[in-house]
């Protein structure tokens, strides 16, 4: 068995031997384009910084639409805020205007009760009646 694996062996070598693809024939070119190196390297050199700015440019972008965003927020805030104590002050104001209401309809209740009572004529003891008895009355 050995013997039939090395002459396997050997067969595959020779048929590898046989079959290997021949040398390469290119025409030499000159590579890297037209241009020289030292123009190729300040090309090179325009793109790094162009990309640096660019880079740069894109986080100040980012952090002024960050700063909007947050100024946005702060004054959506703000605003709700301002509802907030605009209401509670219009309620205070409410409250104030009912209180005021009920005060002057208490007080108006309140007079016409006195000025019912008065004109019913309360008994002489009770009132303070002032009788006036004309100028010959008088003891000055």
């Amino acid at each position: 068995t050995s013997s039939v694996a090395k002459k396997e062996l050997d067969d595959l070598d020779r048929w590898k031997e046989e079959h290997r693809p021949g040398p390469i024939k290119l025409t030499p070119q000159r590579l890297g384009g037209k241009e020289s190196e030292t123009q190729a390297r300040q090309k090179q050199q325009m793109t790094l910084m162009q990309s640096k700015y660019q880079q740069k440019y894109k986080r100040e972008e980012y952090i002024r639409t960050k700063k909007a965003a947050e100024e946005a927020e702060i004054l959506k805030k703000k605003a709700i805020q301002r509802e907030k104590a605009e209401r509670l002050e219009a309620k205070k104001r409410q409250g104030e205007m009912q209180r005021r209401e009920m005060y002057f309809e208490d007080q108006y209740y309140k007079t016409n009760e006195l000025l019912n009572r008065l004109d019913l004529g309360l008994p002489k003891s009770d009132s303070c009646q002032i009788v006036n008895h004309g100028p010959e009355s008088t003891a000055w």
